[in-house]
């Protein structure tokens, strides 16, 4: 087992500001089955004061929950030796473990700020602002927002606080409005050589992110749904005109015609041959 160290609040008879503890002994039958562990007191400058053994059996040891995380294990011992030693954890004010995430959203999705905040003790009185105007009834650590809008813009802050202090963390919500297809680089007219590999492609933009169907001729291609159209071994077949549809909640464009013409291969011309996979 690893070193366990615990802070612990020094008084003015017990100056002690830490304990450290390893297991020394385990004992698997008889009365006394558990664990034995050395602790050492230090002092706030790390200076080892004092030591004691310690043992964790009885209703201690039959009680230890199963499936325990290691730092679970570890509190769990910590919190035994703390009761045994008549010492207690040090007081602190919170602290952010996982501070709230800045986040760009969708609009009309849903979202939630959280933060982790640890102390002692963990009694937390939880307040949520919005650009510092207090949002009423909600007292967690959580806080959801559902079907994003443009009004939910701004920063969110969360309050944590205990008996020993105070601590805030803020984050910027940012909504992505919603915005039908449009078609920033139209498909070109292309030569391919017989045989060999072509595509046609389109870049666009739109909220939600548009889904893409290729035509040929003004007849939809099967399975041919994404921004570029390849052609692994042109064929006379392929030549034609070619168009390319972006479609999402917002609304659909049409892109501009573009043509595939076959050429033969120059005379004597020597190609590659393809990477495998294209």
């Amino acid at each position: 087992m690893e070193l366990i160290t615990v802070e612990t609040q020094p008084t003015a008879d017990r100056n002690v500001a830490k304990i450290q503890a390893r297991m020394a002994n385990f004992t698997f039958a008889g009365p006394h089955r558990g664990i034995q562990m050395y602790v050492e007191y230090l002092n706030p400058n790390d200076i080892i004061m004092d030591a004691a053994w310690v043992s964790i059996d009885g209703t201690d040891w039959q009680n230890w929950p199963c499936g325990l995380s290691e730092a679970e294990d570890h509190e769990y011992i910590g919190n035994i030796l703390l009761e045994k030693l008549g010492l207690t954890k040090r007081l602190k004010a919170p602290y952010f473990i996982q501070y709230p995430n800045s986040q760009s959203v969708v609009e009309g999705t849903d979202t939630m700020f959280f933060g982790i905040a640890k102390g002692n003790p963990e009694i937390f009185d939880y307040k949520w602002y919005k650009d510092q105007t207090l949002i009423p009834d909600v007292t967690g650590n959580v806080y959801q927002i559902s079907g994003v809008n443009n009004s939910n813009t701004g920063v969110y802050t969360l309050s944590v606080s205990n008996s020993q202090g105070e601590i805030s963390g803020s984050a910027y919500l940012y909504c992505i409005p919603l915005s039908a297809p449009t078609i920033k680089i139209q498909p070109v007219n292309t030569e391919i050589v017989s045989g060999r590999f072509g595509q046609l492609y389109v870049v666009g933009d739109g909220v939600p992110t548009p889904s893409y169907q290729w035509s040929k001729e003004g007849v939809a291609i099967s399975g041919q749904i994404a921004a570029s159209l390849y052609f692994n071994n042109a064929q006379d077949s392929d030549a034609g005109l070619y168009s390319v549809a972006l479609s999402n909640s917002q609304g659909r464009v049409v892109s501009s015609g573009a043509y595939i013409s076959i050429i033969n291969a120059p005379s004597g011309a020597v190609f590659e041959a393809l990477p495998t996979g294209v």
